[in-house]
């Protein structure tokens, strides 16, 4: 009897260990921070459906319904066609000057019109080539070449003959070395000598020397001292110095400098100066026959509050107008700055006020706790306001702004107010895109983005760009009207949630994976139930499987490029991490904490260059200054609230 008790027992015990034993490891699987990841092994966990690497599943679409994997045409994912603005300009600079130099204020460049910015860009590019190759400079610059290696002439020697006139400043005598001339010795031992032509020759005692016509002007003139030299060829002025060498025509003149990199100056009417930074490899020889190609960087004075800067030549223009310094870059990136002590193109205190981009974005307000934007798109694109969405759309599919029901997008509205408090005063701009050509190539913009899947929607540089409301999601009509319906209100609030988050970080910030993908993933599912319950099944599957990753890709995980398998674990997770936070601590503490990424964008964006760990070093620092807890214990406390499952 006794043995049946102690078998019986020790049965009891070992099926306790047992289960134990299992929860311990389902649970320590969830919570330890651990580099053996095993998310390759559980690819099938969620889905019996097999799909090709090279198509789609997003992060919203429904996979319970029937929907369509689209593949990604990498070739179209690209930055913004620069060629949709730019045409063939021509100016004629003869009849009339560039439109830059005619009474122009900051409000000239301060417009969201990038077609006026290529125009500009063009025109400042070919107003300095009609300049630089032109024939009053090209004529000057022969003149500089033709007299370059000029040296000055030697003085006369200093010989007295018999006396003439004795005067009370000096004495007069013949000069025995030129016939009919006459040599004066004044008493502080400078010497005029005088020619039978008219000509005059004059030593100063401080052995500056010099020579004129009859009628007083000047044929040369030297100081040996400075080194400095200048002389006429009949109404050409000719000037060397230690410095610099320089031609004077009329009311024009060039400069050289012997400086490096090699400089020209050159002047003419209107106070114009024009400083041309040469090649290195350019030598005196090819100075004639100048263009642009062989200047690296040119700056063009007007008066003294305003100038004009071209650096490495047909990248950037600046113009600087008073307190304001603008530039456009190649690419047609516009910036307006706010500087203060300005002297000769040295720029301090250089302050960021706007930054204008190609497709037609102004971002603005860097500095407040939104910042702000407006458009006026380069596309053809027609727009119409519905609530505070202002959606941009062709003809292929205005029919569909009908369906969109205002009531819907109050609601999406109202929970990111009533959830985050978060204000939103301007309208928001989304492109709803023709088809699946227009909404690739429209997803990187200015920044080449790389992408490892087609996203239900995309937010950048302050717009949201919508899935092709035209391109169905679903085989069947019944899911498409959910489509309709519920989700593609659910890619605009998600897509919402990242815009605002960006706005308060200045737009170009870096922020963790579970800010940019868990947050809006949370939020979106207050308002769509089958997303809420997709992700809360997607957790506790990867959970009751011993899903276990490094927690560290919850912050370092980059939504673009991350394989869509692999994003859809790490969103599961993040949204879980949020929604426990949302449960536990004040809701303005997740705004706090994105406000910590908040850049300086006048100085180098540490962030967005920072090495992954720096990086995961800086947010692990803010987790714990906002939450009072490391990351690690976060996430363990989330998973403690399934334990139950």
């Amino acid at each position: 009897m006794r043995k049946i008790i102690y078998i019986k027992t020790c049965l009891f015990l070992f099926i306790l260990f047992f289960i134990l034993s299992i929860f311990f490891y389902s649970f320590s699987s969830c919570t330890t921070n651990t580099k053996n990841n095993n998310i390759d092994n559980i690819s099938n966990l969620t889905s019996e459906k097999k799909v090709n690497s090279s198509n789609f599943i997003y992060l919203i679409q429904d996979e319970n319904m029937t929907p369509i994997y689209y593949p990604v045409n990498d070739y179209l994912i690209k930055s913004f066609d620069r060629n949709i603005i730019k045409k063939d300009i021509k100016f004629d600079f003869e009849k009339s000057k560039p439109s830059f130099l005619q009474d122009v204020d900051i409000s000239f460049f301060d417009r969201c019109d990038s077609f006026l910015d290529f125009k500009l860009y063009t025109e400042t590019i070919q107003y300095f080539s009609y300049l630089i190759e032109g024939k009053d400079f090209n004529i000057i610059l022969n003149y500089l070449k033709k007299y370059i290696d000029e040296q000055p002439p030697k003085p006369y020697e200093i010989e007295v003959g018999d006396i003439i006139n004795v005067y009370q400043n000096g004495i007069e005598y013949r000069y025995p070395l030129e016939k009919g001339a006459t040599i004066i010795e004044f008493v502080d031992k400078s010497y005029q000598i005088k020619f039978s032509d008219g000509r005059i020759f004059y030593l100063l005692s401080n052995g500056i020397y010099f020579e004129t016509y009859e009628d007083g002007s000047e044929i040369y003139y030297v100081n040996p001292a400075i080194n400095y030299f200048r002389r006429w060829f009949g109404s050409i002025l000719f000037v060397k110095t230690e410095k610099f060498i320089e031609i004077q025509v009329g009311t024009s003149n060039i400069s050289l400098y012997y400086s490096k990199p090699r400089i020209i100056k050159y002047c003419y009417p209107k106070n114009y100066e024009l400083y041309l930074y040469l090649n290195d490899s350019l030598d005196f020889p090819q100075l004639s026959n100048m263009d642009i190609s062989k200047i690296d960087k040119l700056l063009f004075k007007v008066l003294e509050d305003y100038f004009i800067t071209l650096d490495n030549i047909t990248k950037s223009i600046y113009f600087n107008i008073k307190d304001y310094l603008v530039s456009i870059q190649s690419n047609l990136i516009k910036t307006i700055y706010m500087i203060s002590n300005n002297s000769e193109n040295t720029f301090f205190n250089k302050k960021i006020i706007s930054v204008f981009l190609p497709e037609g974005i102004k971002l603005t307000d860097f500095d407040s706790q939104y910042s702000k934007s407006e458009v006026n798109f380069t596309y053809n694109y027609k727009k119409t306001l519905i609530n505070q969405f202002c959606f941009y759309y062709s003809d292929e599919i205005s029919s569909f702004l009908s369906r969109i029901k205002k009531e819907k997008l109050d609601e999406i509205l109202s929970i990111i107010s009533k959830e985050l408090n978060w204000q939103i005063s301007q309208p928001i701009n989304v492109i709803l895109p023709k088809d699946i050509y227009e909404y690739q190539s429209l997803l990187s913009g200015e920044i080449q983005r790389e992408f490892s899947n087609l996203p239900d929607g995309f937010t950048r540089d302050d717009i949201i760009i919508s899935w092709p409301v035209n391109l169905p999601r679903y085989y069947e009509d019944k899911d498409m009207n959910y489509f309709y319906e519920k989700e593609f209100y659910s890619i605009l609030l998600f897509q919402l949630v990242r815009k605002i988050s960006l706005q308060q970080v200045a737009f170009f910030s870096r922020l963790p994976y579970f800010i940019q993908v868990g947050l809006p993933i949370y939020i979106t599912s207050l308002y769509d139930e089958q997303l809420k319950n997709s992700y809360e099944n997607l957790f506790h599957i990867l959970y009751k499987n011993n899903f276990s990753f490094d927690k560290s890709l919850l912050i370092i995980t980059n939504s673009e490029s991350t394989q869509v398998v692999t994003n859809r674990y790490l969103a599961a997770f993040s949204y879980r991490l949020i929604k426990y936070i949302f449960s536990i601590y004040e809701h303005n503490k997740i705004t706090d904490f994105i406000r910590t990424f908040k850049i300086d964008i006048n100085k180098k964006n540490f962030l967005l260059n920072q090495s992954n760990q720096d990086f995961l070093d800086f947010s692990n620092k803010n987790i714990n200054k906002i939450f009072g807890v490391s990351l690690d214990k976060l996430i363990e406390a989330a998973c403690l609230k399934t334990s139950s499952f």
